[in-house]
């Protein structure tokens, strides 16, 4: 009965090995990132896709920007756009929806800009959370120096 249940339980591993190895294979073709897009760029062409980085410049008369892929300093792509442009500045984060139509140019359906400031700010928002999350464990637990472990307070159970 021993052997039985090591082996299912060794089946059941190899399984689930399998799956994540088959998802890990063929996940570029469903769900492509940023990365992949632009090495495989002819696969793309004239296709949808989503791009997100940092705009690095703006130009105001010809409707373009210039955004740097996260997170490396090398990927710039050339965003031409229909949408005024007048409101973005250099170093906010935009997402691209539109046509790839080389490796290096796109065509913008849709623009979503965050400022960068506006991004930057979810991490100052977090900071209160920290002591109130602190507290409520304390409240719970206590260390127990002699096992070296936290255990449940005796007034919490």
């Amino acid at each position: 009965m021993k052997h039985k249940r090591s082996i299912i339980g060794f089946i059941l591993i190899l399984m689930l090995f399998t799956l994540m190895l088959y998802y890990s294979l063929d996940h570029n073709n469903y769900d492509p990132g940023a990365w992949y897009i632009i090495d495989h760029f002819e696969q793309f062409s004239r296709t949808k896709v989503v791009i997100s980085g940092e705009v690095k410049n703006v130009d105001k008369t010809n409707n373009t920007l210039l955004v740097q892929v996260y997170p490396s300093p090398e990927a710039l792509i050339l965003v031409s756009t229909t949408e005024n442009v007048s409101t973005i500045h250099q170093g906010d984060i935009v997402e691209v929806y539109g046509l790839f139509t080389s490796r290096n140019n796109m065509t913008a359906e849709k623009l979503l800009i965050t400022e960068k400031w506006k991004n930057d700010l979810i991490y100052l928002r977090s900071l209160p959370a920290i002591p109130f999350a602190l507290y409520l464990f304390f409240r719970t637990y206590r260390f127990n120096p002699k096992i070296c472990r936290f255990e449940r307070r005796k007034n919490h159970a």
